[in-house]
């Protein structure tokens, strides 16, 4: 499980998301001939870090993973996600104001999943959020983010991928993950899909 966290919110991923890139195709971008299986290791940490590099920098996780992100504040009106595309929202859980974990009805909500910059949840109509526990990080969302499978990543991110698993393999122990994404071609490759910060 890894967890992210940011000013307004925490996520936590249960579970391992498909992968975008395996070794097979790693190597094939990187001309290796398939018999050559002495750096097989090596290639799927590569392609570990650079993919834990590429959601870091777009703000959003790649294939369908599944998510807990806890609020830290009170629900507004409309309580805008984080992390890109949203596929499904499972379900909302809460603290009461005794401190007790409960699950919020699915008729006091929706949720609009369609846009890839992240979706949104609002109350429906005559609903109201119940009492939540004064406590910061009472309310969490529980959902699946991504993209979808492996084919449905943007062809630029899968590039983007491809690209620095060579770099890191090729100019290993000379540059960072850091440094090598600074390169204008990440930029132009990775632009259109980075999400906003939540503010």
């Amino acid at each position: 499980m890894s967890v992210h966290v940011s000013g307004k919110y925490t996520a936590k991923v249960s579970g391992e998301p498909a992968e975008v890139l395996t070794v097979v195709d790693a190597k094939q971008f990187m001309q290796i001939e398939p018999g050559f299986t002495d750096d097989d290791t090596l290639i799927a940490d590569c392609i570990d870090a650079a993919r834990a590099a590429i959601e870091s920098r777009l703000r959003r996780f790649l294939t369908d993973t599944d998510v807990s992100i806890t609020f830290r504040d009170q629900p507004p009106a409309y309580i805008f996600l984080p992390l890109g595309t949203c596929q499904s929202v499972t379900n909302i859980t809460y603290r009461d104001s005794d401190h007790q974990t409960q699950v919020l009805s699915n008729s006091v909500y929706y949720a609009d999943l369609v846009d890839k910059m992240g979706g949104r949840i609002g109350l429906t109509d005559s609903a109201s959020w119940p009492t939540i526990s004064t406590r910061p990080y009472s309310f969490t969302v529980n959902g699946v983010f991504g993209y979808g499978n492996a084919e449905a990543v943007p062809s630029p991110v899968r590039v983007a991928l491809k690209r620095l698993v060579n770099e890191l393999y090729t100019r290993r122990g000379v540059m960072s993950v850091g440094n090598l994404l600074e390169d204008k071609v990440y930029g132009q490759l990775l632009g259109r899909e980075v999400v906003p910060v939540m503010r």
